[in-house]
C-alpha cells in the first residue's frame, strides 16, 4: 500500500516535533504551593517551593476520606543546575489523594520517584496538562488517574483547580470520574497529556481522562490501563502486555498505534472516534482460550467472552501481528476495513466487520483460526494472501466477495456475495471445502488449479462457472437457478462434478475431461457440450424440458456416456469413440452429424421421434439397440445390428435412463413437484436385461457409485435439494476413498457383562453430575437383555395396535379437514409400523486400559431387538480420528453448511458407519423402525436422525429417543390418548433482557386444536406462578414456550425463563415429588438452548427431565429461532395427538421438514399444500430464510430424551 510509508514517516516524526516544542521551554525544577489548601512543602506554610532534592508534601485540606493539595508548580524534573529528586506526600490514611496543579504554563510534569507514604489513590488534575517522562515511579499508589480538566466530579459536586477551601471542604464524596462524566472534549487540545520513556506501575489500575490529545510512547504499561480520550490517542514504541484490562477510547480522533505490543492481557477494549491505524505492532494472545475451547463447535465458541475493536472510520493494519487471541471482534462502523502484510494466526473466532464499507485483505497469511468471519457492507477481498486451515466465512453483503492470486489450503469456507459476484481468480485451492455463492450475481472461479477439494459454486440469479481453470481430485458443484452453469476452458480430471441450471443452460464447453464423473444437467433450458473432450470417464448430460447439443466433441474409451433430453439431442462434428456403453434417449428427435461413431461396445438409442444420420462415419459397435417411435433418415449406418422396427425387443431392452420419454415424464410428474430424472430404477433395469455382461457391470458401477442420484438441478453440496435429505446426494467415485473402520463381533457373554456396567458406571455419572441424590435408579442388574426385550416387545404389540386404529380414524378426519393435502394422509402409511430396539453405545480408549495402541480406541455397540435378539459389536478407530469427526459434523450442522449425505468420506456418512452400519444387517432382518439409545457421556447429543447412509438421513428409515442411563428410564407404557390427554402451556412473546418470541401465541393456538388443556402466558407467565401451576397440574403433557439454558455443573446452573427471571432445574424437584402418583408424561422445551459437544451441557436435558419426574421429554440440542421452532411443534403435536408414539411424531415432523414440505409461502410458513402453519413474516424473515426447511439444522437438533412410547 503506497500510503503507508507516508504515514510511518507523520506518526514516527509526531512525537519529536512535540518534543522539539516542549523543549523550546526552559525545563524547571521547583514544586510551588499559595497554601489555598493548607499545603506543606517540607514543613512550611503559606506561599512556599521546593526546587531541589526530595520534596517532601504534608497538610492539605480533608473532605471524607479525601485528601486536597493544590499547586501553583508542578515541575518535578531533573535539571543540570539543580534538581528535584524525588516526591513523598503524607496521606493520613485517607483513601484519596487529590493534587490540582493551577499552573498557567506546564501543567504537571514529574520525571522523579512520587511516593505516598500508604496506600491511597491517586488524582493528578491539571488543566495545562500532563507529562510523565524518564525518571517517574510510583509508590503505594493503587490507582492513578491523569486528567486535564477544569472541572473534577467528586460525588455530586466538583473540584476545580480554583475552588477555594470552604468548598473543598464540601466535596465528601468519591471522585466519580468516567468516560462520561464529564464528557470527553477537545478543550484542552493544546494541553496534551503525555507519557514518555517509563515503567508505569501501580498497584491497581491507571485511568486518563484527556480533554485533548494523548501520547504514549517508548513506555511500559504494568496496570490495568483505561486511556479515555478527546483528540489524538498515539502509543509508539510501547509495551501493554499482561494487564487485566487495556481500555483505549477516543471521542472526535484517531487512535494510532506503531511499533508496539498489546499482548497476553485478559480483556481489551479499543474504541476510536474516527479512523484505528495499526502499524508493525502485535496484538497476540488477549483473552487466552484453552485447547478445548479452541476445538469447541460453534455454539460454545459463540457463548464464549470475546474483546472488541472498532472504529468510527477506516481501520487500517499494516505489517502487523494477530495472533492467539480469544474471541474478538473488528468493525469499522462508517469506512473500510484494510489489512495488509499482517498475519492472522490461531485466533478463536475473530469477527471483522465494514459495516459501510469495503474489507481488503493485501499479502495477508491467515492460518489456523477458528471460526473467522468476514463481513463488508461493499467489496470483501483476498490478494496476493495465505489461507491455511481456516473455518472462514467471507461475504459481501452488496458488493463483490473476491480471493485473487491467493494459496487457499486446507481451509472450511465459504464465499457469499448476496447482491455482487463471489469469486476465485488466479489462485490455488487445495484440500479445501468451499462454496463459492451468489443470490442475485455470478459465482465464479477464474483461472485458478483446484485438488483434492469439495467445491459448491453456486448462484440463484446469475450464472456460475469455472472458467480456465484446472480440477484435479476434486468433488464439485456448479449450479444455478435462474442462469447458466458450466465449466469452460478448464482441466477436469479425475473429479466428480455435476453442473446444473434450473431455468438456463448447463455447458461444458473448450474443456478436458479425463477419469472423471460429470453430470451436466439442466430443468428449463438446454445441456451444451461444445469444443471438449471427454476421456475414460463417466459423463452424463441431462435436458429435462431441452434440447443436448453437442459439437467439435471428443468422446473416448469412457465407461458410459448418456444424453437425455425431453426435446432434441443433437450430436455434431464430433467423434465418439471407444466407449462401453453409450446412451442416447431423446423425448423428440435425435441427430448425429458429421460425426465418428466406431468401437463403442454398447449403444443405445431411445427416440420418440426420428433418429436423423447424416455424414457420419462409423464402425463396427457391439450391441446396438434402436427403439424409435417415427423413422430412421440417415446417410449412414450405426452399426450391423442396427434394428429400428422391433420395438417389442427395444422395449424390452429398455434404455438406461427409462422405456420411452412418456415413463420418464410419469416420473417426474409424481416426484412432488421437484424436477427429477428417472434415472436410478430404470438405470438398474438396464443393467440386468443387457445381453453383454461387460455392459452390465459397467451400467450397475455407475448407479453405485452415484452418477444417477443426481435428482435435481439446484442439489449441490451445501443446500437443501434431495426431495428426501434436502442436500446434495452427489457422490463420490467408488467406496476406496472412504476408509474403512475395523469391526469385530462380541462373546455374548462379553456383551452381558459390558452392557451392565455401562449402565452402572452411566447411572452413577449421571446422578453426580446432576445432583440427583433422592432418586433409585433401577439396579443394572436387573436389567438383563431378556426384561429389555420384553419391554420392548411389549411397546411394540400396544403401538402397532393402537397406530394402525389411529390410522383409520384418522385418514378419514385429516381427508375432511385438509382434502387437498394428499401428502399428509398417505404419510399416515408409515406411522402404523412399531418396533424398537434398544442400543448401547460405550466408548473406551486404549490409553484407558493401558493395552494396545495408546492413539486408538474402541466403540462398542449391543443392540437388543424385540424378539429377544442380542447383537454386540466393536469398532475400532484413532481417538484422533473420532474427535474429528465430531467436531467437524457438529459444526457443519450449526453453520448449515452441507453435511454431503452422498459422501462416504463426510462426517455424517462415517459416524453412521461407526455407530449404525455394524448392526445394518440386524436392524434390517427385524425391521426395527426406533431406536432407544444409552451412549457415553459426551456421545448424548449427537443428533442420530442427521447420520447419513448412501445418500440418505438416517430419519428416512429410524426414528430415535435418548437416555443418559436405563436404569433412570421408566420402560412402562402409557397410551397416548388425545381425548384424554390434556395439555399445560406457559410461555411468553417478550422478556425483559432475551430475544422475543413473536410465534409462541400462533404456537399455542395451533396446539390447541388437538389438546385440552390449560395456557399461561404473558404477564401471567411469572417464576412463582410456573412452579406453583407445575406443582399441582394434574396435565400429562408439559409445554413451555420460552427460553432455556442448558448449562454443566448442577441442575442450579440450567435455568428456564420467565417474564420477571428464571427458575433454576434444582427447583423441579419438587413438581417430581407434588406428582409422584400422576408423573408428567411428556415435557417439552420448544426454545432452548445447549452447547452442542459440550458433554457437560449435555446433561442439561437429562437433568429437566430426571428432575421434574417425566417419563420423556423434548428439547434442542442448538438454538433454532422461534419461527422453525414454532412451526415445528404446530406439526409435531399435530401427529402426536393421532395416538402414535412420540419417537414416531418427532420423526414424522423432522421427515417434513427434511423434504421441503414444510416451507415458507409468501408471508406464511406451510404444510406442503397451503395449511398454514405460521403466518405474519416479516420482510427480514423471509429473505433471511431459505424457501424451505430441509437443512438438518432445522429439524435435527430436536431430540426426545426417554422412551420413545
Amino acid at each position: 500500500m503506497t500510503g503507508f510509508p507516508c504515514k510511518r514517516i507523520v506518526l514516527s516524526l509526531g512525537l519529536p516535533f512535540a518534543l522539539i516544542a516542549s523543549a523550546a521551554q526552559p525545563a524547571r525544577s521547583q514544586i510551588a504551593t499559595s497554601g489555598r489548601f493548607e499545603t506543606s512543602i517540607n514543613g512550611g506554610s503559606g506561599t512556599q517551593s521546593c526546587v531541589s532534592g526530595v520534596c517532601a508534601i504534608s497538610g492539605g485540606t480533608d473532605a471524607g476520606s479525601n485528601k486536597f493539595h493544590r499547586f501553583t508548580l508542578f515541575d518535578a524534573n531533573r535539571t543540570s543546575e539543580s534538581s528535584i529528586s524525588g516526591v513523598t506526600i503524607e496521606t493520613d490514611s485517607q483513601s484519596n489523594v487529590i493534587l490540582g496543579v493551577a499552573s498557567s504554563s506546564n501543567g504537571f510534569n514529574l520525571s522523579v520517584p512520587l511516593s505516598l507514604d500508604s496506600n491511597a489513590n491517586l488524582f493528578i488534575v491539571s488543566p495545562d496538562g500532563v507529562s510523565l517522562s524518564t525518571g517517574a515511579s510510583f509508590s503505594n499508589v493503587t490507582d492513578l488517574t491523569l486528567a486535564n480538566l477544569s472541572a473534577f466530579p467528586i460525588g455530586v459536586g466538583q473540584f476545580s483547580v480554583n475552588s477555594t477551601k470552604s468548598e473543598v471542604e464540601l466535596l465528601t464524596g468519591s471522585p466519580v470520574l468516567s468516560r462520561t462524566n464529564p464528557g470527553l472534549s477537545t478543550v484542552a487540545s493544546n494541553s496534551p497529556i503525555t507519557i514518555s520513556g517509563i515503567t508505569l506501575s501501580v498497584d491497581g489500575s491507571l485511568y486518563v481522562h484527556a480533554n485533548s490529545d494523548l501520547t504514549v510512547s517508548n513506555t511500559v504499561l504494568n496496570a490495568s490501563s483505561t486511556l479515555d480520550v478527546g483528540g489524538t490517542l498515539s502509543i509508539a514504541d510501547s509495551i501493554l502486555d499482561d494487564n487485566s484490562l487495556i481500555s483505549l477510547y477516543t471521542e472526535f480522533g484517531d487512535i494510532d498505534i506503531v511499533d508496539s505490543s498489546i499482548s497476553g492481557n485478559s480483556s481489551v477494549t479499543i474504541d476510536s472516534g474516527a479512523d484505528f491505524v495499526f502499524f508493525g505492532s502485535d496484538l497476540i494472545g488477549n483473552l487466552p482460550y484453552t485447547s478445548s475451547q479452541f476445538l469447541s463447535s460453534f455454539e460454545v465458541v459463540d457463548a464464549l467472552p470475546f474483546f472488541t475493536i472498532q472504529a468510527v472510520g477506516m481501520i487500517d493494519i499494516d505489517d502487523s501481528s494477530f495472533d492467539l487471541n480469544g474471541p474478538f471482534t473488528l468493525i469499522s462502523s462508517t469506512s473500510d476495513l484494510l489489512i495488509t502484510n499482517s498475519d492472522f494466526l490461531d485466533n478463536l473466532y475473530p469477527y471483522l466487520e465494514s459495516i459501510e464499507g469495503n474489507v481488503t485483505f493485501d499479502n495477508l497469511a491467515l492460518s489456523n483460526n477458528a471460526y473467522f468471519d468476514v463481513t463488508a457492507f461493499a467489496d470483501a477481498t483476498f490478494l496476493s494472501s495465505s489461507v491455511a486451515g481456516n473455518d472462514l466465512v467471507f461475504q459481501a453483503l452488496q458488493g463483490d466477495a473476491v480471493i485473487f492470486n491467493s494459496l487457499v489450503e486446507g481451509n472450511d469456507l465459504l464465499i457469499r456475495a448476496p447482491q455482487g459476484d463471489a469469486k476465485i481468480v488466479s489462485s490455488d485451492l487445495l484440500n479445501n471445502v468451499a462454496t463459492v455463492r451468489s443470490t442475485d450475481g455470478d459465482a465464479l472461479i477464474i483461472d485458478s488449479n483446484s485438488s483434492s477439494n469439495v467445491l459448491d459454486v453456486v448462484s440463484e440469479s446469475g450464472d456460475a462457472a469455472i472458467v480456465d481453470s484446472d480440477v484435479v481430485d476434486t468433488d464439485v458443484v456448479v449450479v444455478s437457478t435462474d442462469g447458466d452453469s458450466g465449466i469452460v476452458d478448464s482441466s477436469v480430471v479425475n473429479t466428480v462434478a455435476d453442473v446444473g441450471s434450473e431455468t438456463g443452460d448447463a455447458a461444458i464447453a473448450g474443456s478436458e475431461v479425463i477419469g472423471s464423473d460429470v453430470l451436466a444437467i439442466s430443468s428449463e433450458g438446454d445441456v451444451v457440450v461444445l469444443g471438449s473432450n471427454v476421456d475414460e470417464s463417466v459423463f452424463e448430460a441431462a435436458a429435462l424440458t431441452g434440447n443436448i447439443d453437442v459439437f467439435n466433441s471428443e468422446f473416448i474409451n469412457n465407461q458410459e456416456l448418456a444424453f437425455v433430453a425431453d426435446f432434441d439431442v443433437a450430436i455434431s462434428e464430433s467423434s465418439v469413440s471407444g466407449n462401453e456403453l453409450v446412451v442416447i434417449d431423446v423425448g423428440n428427435d435425435a441427430l448425429i452429424d458429421s460425426t465418428t461413431m466406431s468401437d463403442n461396445e454398447g449403444l443405445v438409442v431411445d427416440s420418440a421421434n426420428d433418429l436423423i444420420i447424416a455424414s457420419t462415419n462409423e464402425s463396427e459397435s457391439g450391441l446396438v439397440d434402436i427403439s424409435l417411435g417415427g423413422s430412421t433418415q440417415d446417410s449412414g449406418s450405426l452399426g450391423p445390428e442396427t434394428s429400428s422396427s422391433d420395438t417389442s425387443s427395444s422395449s424390452q431392452q429398455s434404455s438406461l435412463y427409462g422405456s420411452s420419454s412418456s415413463s420418464s415424464s410419469s416420473s417426474s410428474s409424481e416426484s412432488d413437484g421437484d424436477s427429477t430424472s428417472a434415472t436410478g430404477s430404470n438405470s438398474e433395469s438396464a443393467a440386468e436385461t443387457s445381453s453383454d455382461s461387460e455392459s452390465e457391470s459397467n451400467a450397475e458401477s455407475s448407479t453405485d457409485e452415484g452418477g444417477n442420484e443426481n435428482a435435481s438441478t439446484t442439489a449441490t453440496n451445501e443446500d437443501a435439494s434431495d426431495s428426501q435429505s434436502g442436500e446434495s446426494t452427489s457422490s463420490e467415485p467408488g467406496d476406496s476413498s472412504a476408509p474403512s473402520f475395523q469391526i469385530s463381533t462380541i462373546d455374548a457373554n462379553v456383551v452381558a457383562s459390558n452392557l451392565r456396567d455401562s449402565i452402572d458406571s452411566n447411572t452413577v455419572e449421571v446422578l453426580s453430575a446432576l445432583g440427583l441424590d433422592d432418586i433409585s435408579p433401577i439396579p443394572a442388574s436387573e436389567l438383563t437383555p431378556a426384561r429389555i426385550s420384553q419391554s420392548l416387545n411389549d411397546a411394540r404389540q400396544v403401538y402397532q395396535s393402537l397406530s394402525i386404529s389411529a390410522l383409520d380414524q384418522s385418514t378419514s378426519i385429516i381427508a375432511s379437514e385438509l382434502s387437498s393435502n394428499s401428502a399428509f394422509i398417505s404419510s399416515s402409511s408409515s406411522e402404523s409400523e412399531f418396533n424398537p430396539a434398544f442400543l448401547n453405545i460405550s466408548f473406551t480408549q486404549n490409553s484407558d486400559l493401558g493395552v494396545g495402541d495408546s492413539a486408538k480406541g474402541f466403540v462398542d455397540l449391543t443392540l437388543i431387538t424385540s424378539d429377544g435378539t442380542v447383537t454386540g459389536r466393536r469398532t475400532e478407530l484413532p481417538v484422533a480420528e473420532f474427535s474429528n469427526l465430531l467436531r467437524g459434523f457438529y459444526g457443519k450442522i450449526t453453520s448449515q453448511r452441507s453435511l454431503d449425505p452422498a459422501l462416504q468420506t463426510s462426517e455424517a456418512s462415517r459416524l453412521y458407519s461407526l455407530f449404525l452400519e455394524p448392526l445394518q444387517d440386524v436392524m434390517t432382518t427385524e425391521k426395527i423402525t426406533t431406536v432407544l439409545v444409552s451412549a457415553d457421556r459426551g456421545l448424548q447429543a449427537i443428533p442420530f436422525s442427521a447420520l447419513a447412509r448412501q445418500g440418505q438421513y438416517t430419519v428416512e428409515n429410524l426414528s430415535f429417543s435418548f437416555t443418559p442411563s436405563l436404569s433412570l428410564t421408566d420402560l412402562s407404557i402409557p397410551l397416548a390418548n388425545s381425548e384424554l390427554d390434556r395439555i399445560l402451556i406457559m410461555g411468553s412473546t417478550q422478556f425483559s433482557e432475551l430475544s422475543p418470541l413473536p410465534y409462541v401465541n400462533q404456537e399455542v393456538e395451533n396446539i390447541g386444536q388437538y389438546y385440552g388443556g390449560q395456557s399461561v402466558l404473558g404477564e401471567q407467565f411469572t417464576s412463582s406462578r410456573a412452579v406453583s401451576d407445575l406443582r399441582s397440574s394434574n396435565e400429562s403433557l408439559i409445554h413451555l414456550a420460552t427460553h432455556a439454558d442448558f448449562k454443566g455443573g448442577s441442575p442450579d446452573q440450567s435455568m428456564i425463563y420467565t417474564i420477571d427471571g428464571s427458575i433454576s432445574f434444582e427447583a423441579f424437584k419438587s413438581i417430581r415429588r407434588n406428582r409422584e402418583l400422576n408423573p408428567i408424561n411428556l415435557f417439552v422445551l420448544s426454545a432452548c438452548r445447549s452447547a452442542l459437544g459440550d458433554s457437560d451441557s449435555e446433561m442439561g436435558l437429562a437433568g429437566l427431565a430426571l428432575q421434574a419426574g417425566s417419563k420423556s421429554a423434548i428439547g434442542s440440542l442448538w438454538y433454532v429461532d422461534d419461527l422453525a421452532t414454532s412451526a415445528f411443534f404446530s406439526q409435531f403435536y399435530r401427529y402426536l395427538s393421532r395416538g402414535v408414539s412420540k419417537s414416531t411424531a418427532l420423526t414424522q415432523t423432522q421427515r417434513d421438514f427434511a423434504s421441503g414440505k414444510i416451507k415458507i409461502e409468501g408471508s406464511d410458513v406451510v404444510f406442503e399444500a397451503g395449511d398454514v402453519l405460521l403466518s405474519g413474516l416479516s420482510a427480514s424473515q423471509k429473505y433471511n430464510y431459505p424457501s424451505d426447511f430441509r437443512h438438518p439444522f432445522f429439524w435435527s437438533g430436536f431430540i426426545l430424551l426417554g422412551t420413545p412410547w
